[in-house]
């Protein structure tokens, strides 16, 4: 869902050091290291998807709640999960390449 906010809620935020700051203190430490993830994460606007609410702590390491009962998955977490399928997607893709040889 892409929330179109009314006022411009990022008057006074510097959300694409923010997004950096995010890559390099909670990705690149817990070794994400896929740099096409890395670039994707710095070019997606989590903002976007986010109330104005919480907007604040989209990039921070804290729970984001949706709905009373719904959170957002927190960026490492999401990091972590398309880090591990995209080395087990290219182990699997290395060993068909193998196999037909």
């Amino acid at each position: 869902m892409y929330i179109k906010h009314k006022k411009n809620p990022f008057k006074n935020m510097n959300i694409d050091k923010n997004r950096e700051m995010m890559i390099e203190n909670q990705l690149r430490p817990n070794k994400i290291t896929n740099l096409i993830l890395l670039d994707t994460f710095n070019e997606v606007s989590k903002e976007k998807f986010i109330s104005s609410d919480n907007l604040n702590i989209c990039y921070s390491d804290q729970d984001i709640s949706i709905l009373s009962n719904r959170g957002y998955l927190k960026n490492l977490h999401l990091a972590q999960i398309l880090h591990n399928f995209a080395k087990k997607f290219m182990l699997q893709k290395k060993m068909k390449i193998v196999l037909k040889i």
